[in-house]
């Protein structure tokens, strides 16, 4: 296998934007929710391999946790607007703020909140429209290739992104040269625009797309607020035998080479957990917090309990489906 092809194939590539942001002869492109490969570009250079966070699963160790905490934002704007508790663009806010970054490669939405767009943010106005989780794929990091040289950038991104970000800065990529921070989100699984407007919307929640002002999946449920206040939940799981192989085949919930990562699970609702992976993380936290940003607590044991709980029950499946379908461990480094 000289290309991504046949992992594009396969439905188990993630849409990271890795391969997007590497490839030399622009033989990788996005449109309409796929990555989209033409192999009459493509010179076979194999950086779309190296970088893909399902064929390489394994190829970085893991951290330790350094805190589990329990936050909220401290900013009233980011309050009004945020999913859970605004910690995700407080710490974004504070890093432009004190020039620890530049800009921020992040998602924003697009006519609603369905509707995920990748952006460069580089102020605090366009990181307000990245408040709250979206649901469907964004290839984030394809916007690596429209970075100015010598920006020092942050990214926030699902465990796959953190992954292929990590891949990509073990290459030793120019485009990879100025992160300073990497933020991860806390994912189960994502799922394509249709599958969240008809089933998820529609048949779940008997709710219309442009009826939905936030959307959460939390503690098993599928929660939508519509733009007359109403909240509307239904359980998940129907939802479950619509995600893609390439989410079923992702063992890491929690983006463990995040330097900081960032979910709603183990803390109470208005409230976001906080991993801290190392000193990067730490750094940004405190400074964050001593500004005034954000206050904290320590996660309690039940929360922790929680987390681990679900990063198990997600790479039990990941390893079961990869058991399943033999002919995809071909495809992987060994």
């Amino acid at each position: 296998m000289r290309s991504c092809e046949e992992v594009i194939q396969r439905n188990i590539c993630s849409r990271c934007g890795s391969c997007i942001a590497v490839c030399p002869s622009g033989a990788l492109s996005w449109r309409d929710e796929e990555v989209i490969f033409d192999r009459s570009k493509c010179i076979e250079c194999g950086l779309c391999l190296k970088v893909c966070p399902f064929v390489n699963p394994n190829e970085i160790p893991l951290a330790k946790p350094m805190a589990y905490l329990s936050a909220r934002t401290r900013i009233p704007e980011v309050a009004e607007r945020c999913q859970d508790g605004g910690v995700v663009t407080t710490l974004l806010i504070r890093a432009l703020e004190s020039g620890m970054v530049d800009e921020v490669l992040a998602t924003a939405s697009r006519n609603n909140v369905l509707f995920p767009v990748p952006i460069i943010a580089r102020s605090h106005k366009e990181l307000l429209k990245t408040c709250g989780s979206k649901y469907a794929y964004s290839p984030v990091l394809s916007l690596l290739r429209s970075i100015s040289r010598g920006e020092r950038i942050a990214i926030v991104g699902l465990p796959c992104q953190i992954t292929a970000l990590r891949l990509m800065e073990k290459l030793r990529l120019k485009a990879t040269e100025n992160v300073r921070l990497a933020i991860g989100l806390f994912c189960f699984q994502n799922y394509t625009l249709r599958t969240l407007a008809d089933i998820g919307l529609r048949e779940l929640l008997d709710v219309r797309a442009d009826e939905v002002k936030k959307l959460s999946i939390r503690g098993g449920k599928i929660i939508a607020w519509t733009v007359n206040n109403d909240r509307k939940e239904a359980p998940i799981a129907p939802l479950d035998a619509h995600a893609l192989p390439a989410c079923k085949v992702c063992q890491d919930f929690v983006a463990s080479l995040a330097d900081i990562s960032v979910g709603s699970t183990g803390s109470p609702e208005g409230w976001s957990t906080v991993i801290i992976w190392n000193e990067k993380g730490e750094e940004a936290f405190r400074d964050a917090l001593e500004a005034g940003y954000l206050r904290s607590r320590p996660l309690g044991e039940e929360g922790i309990k929680r987390i681990n709980r679900l990063r198990r029950i997600k790479a039990r499946r990941a390893l079961k489906y990869i058991q399943d379908n033999p002919e995809l461990r071909a495809l992987r480094v060994r």
